[in-house]
């Protein structure tokens, strides 16, 4: 399975009595996934947001209670969020990322 694949996370918020908004992100490291701070507007605590990893199976498929701990004000260029999830998750080492201008534009 890919790192894409096992990092691919799935975001959900409630917006009422069994209506929820829908997102998605990508787990940099156990406890930590980064989504667009389009997809966390308007969450306000710990007991609105949802994250699992779809892709994983099992209980890391599960649903974990998680809380946007991250995201750059009111600016509206940078549409970034960190959510933090609790529990974490095992056995996820820290993502890397390429240097700017190292990348080769294709995903392997």
């Amino acid at each position: 399975m890919s790192d894409l694949t096992t990092r691919a996370a799935q975001l959900r918020w409630c917006e009422g009595k069994d209506r929820y908004r829908n997102g998605s992100g990508y787990l940099v490291a156990s406890d930590l996934v980064l989504t667009a701070a389009h997809v966390v507007k308007g969450v306000k605590g710990r007991e609105e947001l949802q994250v699992k990893l779809p892709l994983r199976g099992g209980t890391e498929g599960d649903w974990r209670t998680a809380e946007v701990c991250w995201r750059p004000g009111n600016s509206e260029e940078l549409d970034l969020a960190l959510v933090q999830v609790q529990p974490p998750y095992q056995s996820v080492p820290q993502a890397r990322f390429a240097h700017p201008g190292t990348a080769s534009g294709h995903v392997r």
